[in-house]
């Protein structure tokens, strides 16, 4: 018997099956693709903000991810309703005598504190002093910033007049400012011939609503009604007046600044990590000056919470002076006559200034500081070293303008053995109390020409606080505010505000500033946490008062101010302020 024939295998349709499993693996590849679009974004979100930024410098593609800004460069402070009369008064309240005046020669340099302790090797060798020209008698002068505004002349001080006086970073006090000298005139207001008029007020603009979020202490509640009443601010009298531009006391004429200078491959670039541009532009300088140190040991003295959103001048000037062998001050109303003097001579320069970064215009206006290392007048640009980006020019007109969105202020690092050299340098403007004067009459100048200049008015208000005279500087803040235009950042840097208000018995205004700053920082900064407990405390609220003070000093365990005031209100020695009618 024959076998029957098998029947044809069907072939494997090969094309199918690769067909088939290409859209199986684009099914499971498009399921993972969106799992991870969905699971990055809320993981990266969720980081702190310190992580987030070391993510996207390994993987830029990350930036993506950030979370978008909460305001841009058109995002400004809530506003505030004034009596323009009231503020442009100020413009003619006469300064008290500056303070007496000590010649160079009685300057010693400053001591080292015996029990400084050093976090770091002392330089091996520090920058050689450059002997002043016995002969010099002519000055580095400012050149002209051609900015809208233009600032009134100097005038210099006569031939007989101290070059110097005692250095000093303490707050000025009321004896510092009254007593008379008999060689430093006081700033002296020129009259204009026409009356300034005055700005629009702006009607006033909601707090925004506070977040809720467990890891920020307890926002503000309204005070009880049992509780000392809140004072109502009363506005000045009406006044006429007539804008009065100070002269302005000119740069000593010891040192003069050649035409052009630069530092560039000589100050060594320090790339920030996350909001340290303060601890990265002092390692910078004091690298300069031969101190070796790293910014990890500077950031966590300066700010042990890495997302802090400030560090001041003042904590720069603290840093060197308690933990280096070199010195450190920090002055206001600055000049680009004086930078260039002092770039020139070997000082390490900061200047801390209003920035938009052009890689991230999104973000808007910013604080920031900058190691200035060169300038020319020729081309009339001035060089600095920039944390974020290398070496970086602009024009003196465009810094200018920018400084002053701080007071101009700036923080000079030297070599203990320069100290003399640098008081000669700074002549009358070494002694704070003159400083606050001079930045004073700087601001009223500049109000006196654009009354709607708001750091003019902020500027005003800041130097005021300086010199304790607080109802003058709540109602320079007041007209600040109440423009409508500084930025919403601009009160994460600068407290003279607070404390203004604070003094004149304004609590409800402190308390709102406070929440507002609190909101946009998400609680990464000590002083609203230190203010609304001095607020408390000052109202007999204790308990919250304590509260708010451990909070500054969670974030902050270097924060002084808050762990002394509230070692005051435990044993009962704490001390409300003396409140004075306003009028």
């Amino acid at each position: 018997m024959s076998e029957m024939p098998h029947p044809p295998r069907p072939q494997r349709n090969y094309v199918k099956i690769g067909l088939f499993a290409l859209g199986v693996g684009m099914m499971l590849f498009a399921g993972i693709a969106a799992l991870v679009l969905i699971v990055t974004p809320i993981a990266f979100r969720n980081l702190s903000e310190a992580d987030q930024a070391r993510v996207v410098r390994r993987i830029p593609i990350m930036r993506v991810f950030m979370p978008t800004p909460e305001g841009g460069a058109d995002t400004v402070l809530p506003t505030v309703v004034v009596t323009s009369d009231a503020a442009l008064a100020l413009l003619n309240t006469a300064a008290p005598p500056t303070a007496i005046a000590i010649q160079p020669t009685q300057v010693p340099p400053t001591a080292i504190p015996a029990s400084a302790t050093f976090t770091d090797v002392p330089p091996t060798e520090l920058p050689t002093s450059t002997a002043i020209p016995p002969s010099a008698t002519t000055a580095p002068t400012d050149t002209p910033a051609p900015t809208e505004t233009s600032i009134p002349s100097e005038t210099p001080l006569p031939p007989t007049t101290a070059a110097a006086i005692v250095p000093t970073d303490a707050p000025a006090t009321a004896a510092q400012i009254a007593q008379v000298a008999t060689t430093l005139p006081p700033p002296t207001a020129v009259p204009s011939a026409t009356e300034t008029p005055a700005p629009k007020v702006i009607t006033a603009t909601p707090l925004p609503p506070l977040p809720t979020n467990t890891d920020i202490p307890p926002t503000a509640t309204p005070l009880p009604p049992t509780e000392t009443p809140l004072p109502t601010s009363t506005p000045l009298p009406s006044a006429t007046f007539t804008p009065a531009p100070p002269t302005l006391v000119a740069t000593p004429t010891d040192i003069p600044a050649p035409p052009a200078f630069s530092l560039i491959g000589k100050v060594a670039w320090e790339p920030q990590l996350w909001n340290n541009c303060g601890p990265a532009n002092l390692l910078q300088v004091m690298r300069y000056l031969k101190w070796r140190d790293n910014q990890a040991n500077i950031a966590s003295f300066l700010k042990p919470n890495a997302n802090d959103k400030n560090v001041s001048p003042e904590e720069l000037v603290n840093y060197v002076n308690s933990k280096t062998t070199l010195r450190a001050l920090t002055r206001s109303a600055g000049s680009l006559g004086l930078l260039k003097a002092l770039i020139s001579q070997g000082f390490g320069v900061i200047i801390e200034t209003g920035y938009i970064d052009p890689e991230e215009v999104d973000k808007g206006w910013l604080g920031h500081y900058m190691t200035l290392i060169g300038y020319d007048d020729n081309s009339q640009l001035i060089t600095w070293m920039d944390t974020l980006h290398d070496v970086q020019t602009d024009s003196y007109a465009t810094q200018y303008e920018y400084w002053r969105h701080f007071n101009r202020v700036y923080v000079i690092v030297y070599d203990p053995a320069r100290e003399a050299e640098l008081m000669s340098l700074l002549g009358p403007n070494a002694d704070p109390a003159y400083n606050a004067l001079q930045s004073l009459d700087l601001a009223k100048a500049e109000a006196s020409m654009n009354p709607s200049d708001p750091y003019a008015w902020f500027n005003m208000g800041t130097s005021f606080a300086v010199l304790k005279r607080y109802q003058e500087a709540a109602t320079a803040y007041d007209q600040a505010f109440s423009l409508g235009v500084l930025p919403y950042r601009h009160t994460w840097y600068q407290f003279g505000f607070y404390e203004a208000y604070y003094q004149t018995g304004q609590y409800q205004r402190v308390l709102d500033l406070a929440d507002y700053n609190i909101e946009k920082t998400k609680g990464d900064e000590e002083e609203p946490f230190y203010w609304r407990g001095m607020v408390f405390a000052a109202t007999g609220r204790s308990q919250e008062a304590v509260a708010e003070f451990q909070a500054a000093l969670k974030f902050n365990k270097y924060f002084m101010k808050a762990g002394e005031a509230m070692a005051a209100v435990r044993n009962g020695t704490f001390q409300a302020p003396i409140l004075t009618p306003r009028g």
